[in-house]
């Protein structure tokens, strides 16, 4: 019912706004500067108190002006002042039209190295950023176009306390003031987007599927309004895609390059094409972006497989390497039929294609095959696809009151594309190609050391001693390697003739998500020039699904030595950088990797071995059906909210506040193996199979969160200002967290993920305090923040009770009390108040610091946070002037704590009561640089190199020279010519 009268009132609501308003006597217009629209810029009549701002499209309305002639004085910081003379005639609206303010700065005007329709500026950034109710920082499409990001989280990473983890030497996802990623909500155009990735089931967002060409300006939000959703705990981010233009505009990018470490090309094209009509009543733009490029990665990974020692299983060392192509394309439109009504569109497109290729050397001291080595490849097609888009209208039903209404609709999903077969087969997936060495000639490790069951050197000679592998700083007898420099011993290495195929099998991963209709609509309600009421409703339906699974080829052959499938009977070859792997790491590994088949080899084997192979499909008359069982889910989700705010202005002081109450009410279901087992005969009736068939479990659960919030703003004089808020804000559990039923497997990482229907949301009590000083073209900021959370949800993990197998387990629980404290500050700031050669030059730079514990249960003493970062900063230093631009700018992310493991035995409790067990993810960094060279007004040149320190991406256990994975991505430089028309 409720569903029911929220869309028969977004319907009425429609009909409403397609009216034609009644004209009103005052006086509208739009502001523009030398980049497009100005917002923020002051409007008033001299000699009345009648006066207002543009809002974020540059536009400005005056409403009940008596008639007559006035001066109208326009100003804004950095331009020069205007004073227009105007007539308002009784009964009429007088339109004023579009007012161009000249820059009066005696700096030489900045160069804008990326052309966009309606090109925001770093001074409208400024603007929004002043006269937002909430504490922001808002990101110009000028801002985005001075470092070489290729999608919306590396643009928005230089914004204070934003924290960027990357996939592939990628930007991927972001988050907050160093929080969860699934604790900041991404939003596109005001709607968040549904999820859907290769691995992470989160509700983070992905965005190596959305270019940066695509954005005009980014809104971090740190505070929220009830305007807002309030799923956000960590903050809010909104990327606002290119708008509709005042002007025609075309533009066009070229750009190619080089990745190094791959040693494959790469290239981007990139334009815009936007116009109105002559009568400015329509408008539209049109974007698009390619960017095709070649990646490669050295990594290593250690398996560990006790909750007892730290001893290590297997040592992998993996070469990746492949081609991304990322097509996204944005559309437009905006229609005013007149002075009152505004309806508009938006539609947007990201697809990203991984051809993605592995090369896998294993040395397994223990893997339930005894001591071994393996040789693997692996080949997957991985696509992402995203598109979708909204339709709006705003209608000034009065002089006092303005309707809003919106409707969005979104959908994403991954799968892999036509490997090994062709479009649409079920088989296709990520296939791995699992050659392993044979032990007919005895095959053994020399590195092993004697200690008791707890990885120490046994105190009384009659203790049992099991052989173990350990690190130096695990050795007890001091004689262990360090993690940079382990060479396993085995008493001689196998050729590619020793080596024959044990399995080949796909992962296949069919994962979606869609909110099929996102619907809202909002009031406000102008009092008076110091009161304003807004109020609003809100519906979002979503639906998901994520099934993995596998299937499998063995050889016919079985065990009968001379009928096996022999590596070397195939077309084989070095990794491509098997003389450079991993040197970084002191060279240790290089020429580590074996020979394997040549990617030609991989795509035509199972075709090629034909009846030599048989194949298993992952279904319940599969041995190993139980360990899928639980990997396929889906879901439905329906949010519920609405809200009601007030805005007062007071003097200096600006409050707004209100409350906010979302409903939620989802229904998930998972498979689980029946305990009822069945026979099964084969149709030619020659096999009786035994099997369990699965059956379905299912969680309906429902939560009501009322959330208030208050900003309040004081400006303690023209240049500065105080923002202070307090909030409560929530989480909802990811879908996988909540799962029932069998638990989910992720197969290339060893680890069961078991779902816990009875999981709480987390909830936030927030406090914020900044302070903020405007001087020239540049803001300097200082704040302090605190948050106070119950009920954080965090992954506990645990080793299998067989140590030979390294699989890991993994629940999520609720952790009682947790806090979060922290400071942050900002400054950008260009020179321009020096002269000459210097102006060119100016600073950003931006640091937050956060101290964040939890208590967890069984735990003695509180703890650090689980996937709260202490440390972010990042500094660039850049020179503007003229026809150059050229920045450097460094990032850094610090080490954090990712997953707890909380192995427990009966009788004792917990293992371990301090964090040397639990999972870490390392500090990470990258310095960029960017050149542009503007050679004439519609063309310029460019270079820019990324990740020049070649830092590496790092995970640990307890401590850093215990790694779990490291992996280094290498630098990127591109070169190339823009074209703006």
């Amino acid at each position: 019912m409720c569903v029911f009268r929220l869309k028969s009132l977004l319907l009425v609501t429609l009909v409403l706004l397609c009216q034609i308003g009644l004209a009103q006597q005052g006086l509208k217009g739009k502001v523009s500067g030398v980049d497009g629209k100005l917002a923020g810029a002051l409007i008033k009549l001299v000699d009345t108190k009648l006066g207002t701002v543009t809002n974020d499209d540059g536009s400005f309305e005056i409403k009940d002006v008596p008639e007559g002639q006035y001066q109208l004085r326009i100003s804004y910081a950095g331009f020069e002042e205007k004073l227009i003379l105007i007539t308002v005639q009784k009964g009429k609206e007088t339109e004023i039209g579009s007012i161009a303010l000249k820059d009066n700065s005696h700096a030489m005007k900045e160069v804008t190295v990326k052309g966009k329709a309606n090109n925001g500026s770093n001074l409208e950034a400024l603007k929004m950023t002043k006269n937002s109710t909430k504490i922001v920082t808002v990101l110009s499409a000028e801002n985005i176009g001075k470092l070489p990001d290729k999608n919306v989280a590396e643009a928005v990473q230089r914004a204070a306390g934003v924290k960027l983890e990357h996939n592939k030497g990628e930007g991927s996802t972001v988050a907050l003031r160093g929080t969860p990623t699934d604790w900041t909500a991404t939003f596109v155009n005001g709607d968040r987007l549904p999820t859907s990735d290769e691995d992470d089931p989160s509700r983070t967002f992905h965005f190596e599927v959305f270019p940066s060409q695509l954005v005009d300006n980014i809104i971090v939000t740190r505070t929220v309004t009830p305007d807002l959703d309030a799923d956000n705990i960590g903050g809010a981010i909104n990327f606002q895609t290119v708008t509709p233009p005042t002007k025609k505009v075309f533009n066009i990018d070229l750009g190619a390059g080089m990745n190094v470490r791959a040693g494959k090309p790469l290239y981007d094209i990139n334009f815009t094409y936007g116009n109105t009509t002559k009568d400015k009543k329509f408008s539209y733009v049109l974007s698009g972006s390619y960017y095709q490029r070649a990646y490669a990665t050295d990594a290593m990974r250690m398996v560990y497989g006790s909750n007892y020692s730290h001893e290590i299983n297997a040592l992998e060392l993996k070469d990746y390497f492949g081609t991304r192509k990322t097509l996204g394309a944005n559309a437009a439109v905006e229609y005013k039929p007149n002075s009152r009504l505004t309806l508009g569109a938006h539609f947007m497109h990201g697809r990203m294609d991984d051809d993605k290729w592995q090369y896998k050397t294993t040395y397994n001291w223990a893997d339930g095959e005894g001591q071994r080595m393996r040789d693997i490849g692996t080949h997957g097609v991985l696509q992402r696809r995203l598109y979708g888009g909204d339709v709006t209208a705003s209608w000034n039903v009065s002089d006092k009151f303005k309707l809003d209404a919106k409707v969005a609709s979104y959908y994403n999903s991954f799968r892999y594309g036509p490997f090994p077969y062709g479009k649409g087969d079920p088989r296709n997936g990520y296939v791995t190609f699992n050659f392993i060495n044979s032990i007919e000639k005895t095959f053994y490790y020399n590195d092993f050391v004697n200690t008791d069951f707890y990885g120490k050197m046994p105190s009384d000679p009659s203790v049992k001693t099991t052989p173990y592998v350990l690190l130096d700083g695990d050795n007890p007898y001091g004689t262990g390697p360090h993690y940079d420099n382990i060479h396993p011993t085995p008493n001689y290495l196998p050729g590619t003739d020793q080596y024959y195929l044990e399995s080949i099998t796909s992962q296949t991963n069919n994962t979606w998500e869609k909110d099929p209709v996102s619907a809202q609509v909002n009031g406000t309600w102008t009092l008076n020039d110091k009161v304003t009421l807004k109020a609003g409703l809100k519906f979002r339906a979503k639906q998901g699904s994520r099934e993995i699974s596998e299937y499998s080829w063995y050889p016919n052959t079985g065990e009968i030595q001379n009928l096996r499938i022999w590596l070397n009977q195939h077309e084989t070859q070095d990794p491509p950088r098997n003389s450079t792997f991993l040197n970084a790491m002191s060279g240790a590994y290089a020429g580590q990797l074996m020979p394997f088949l040549t990617p030609s080899a991989m795509t035509g084997l199972i075709g090629n071995l034909g009846d030599s192979l048989k194949g298993y499909a992952m279904d319940q008359y599969n041995n190993n059906y139980y360990v899928w069982v639980g990997s396929k889910y889906h879901y439905q989700e329906q949010v519920s909210a609405g809200y009601a705010m007030a805005e007062a202005k007071l003097g200096k002081w600006e409050l707004v506040g209100g409350l906010r109450i979302e409903n939620t009410h989802f229904v998930e279901t998972g498979d689980t193996q029946s305990t009822q087992g069945q026979m099964y005969t084969t149709p030619d009736g020659t096999t009786s199979v035994w099997y369990f068939a699965p059956e379905s479990r299912t969680v309906d659960r429902n939560y009501l969160a009322i959330l208030p919030s208050l900003n309040a703003n004081y400006s303690i004089d023209s240049k500065s200002d105080l923002r202070l808020a307090v909030s409560r804000t929530f989480h909802r559990p990811n879908f996988e967290e909540t799962k029932p039923g069998a638990p989910v497997i992720r197969f290339e990482d060893l680890e069961f993920n078991f779902g816990n229907p009875n999981l709480k949301p987390t909830y936030s009590l927030n406090f914020d305090a900044t302070y903020q000083r405007y001087w020239g073209k540049g803001l300097m900021t200082f704040g302090l923040y605190y948050k106070n959370v119950t009920d954080h949800i965090f992954t506990r993990m645990e080793a299998d009770t067989d140590p030979v197998s390294g699989i890991i387990y993994k629940y999520y629980e609720n952790a009682g009390n947790s806090y979060i404290m922290g400071a942050e500050a900002s400054i950008d700031r260009k020179f321009d108040f020096l002269h000459g050669f210097w102006s060119g030059f100016g600073v950003y730079a931006n640091v937050t610091y956060s101290y964040a514990r939890m208590q967890v249960p069984g735990r003695p003493s509180s703890q650090a946070m689980t996937e709260q970062t202490p440390w972010l900063y990042n500094i660039a230093l850049y020179y503007e002037k003229g026809r150059v631009n050229t920045r450097l700018g460094l990032n850094y992310t610090g080490a954090y704590l990712k997953e707890l493991n909380l192995a427990s035995v009966a009788g004792y409790g917990i293992l371990h009561k301090d964090t040397d067990y639990d999972l870490f993810v390392g500090e990470t960094y990258s310095l960029d640089y960017q050149l542009a060279v503007t050679v004439s007004k519609h063309m310029s040149v460019f270079g820019e190199a990324n990740n020049l320190l070649n830092a590496p991406y790092k995970t640990y256990i307890g401590q850093p020279w215990r790694p779990r994975r490291i992996e280094y991505y290498g630098p990127r430089f591109e070169v190339g010519v823009k074209f703006n028309l």
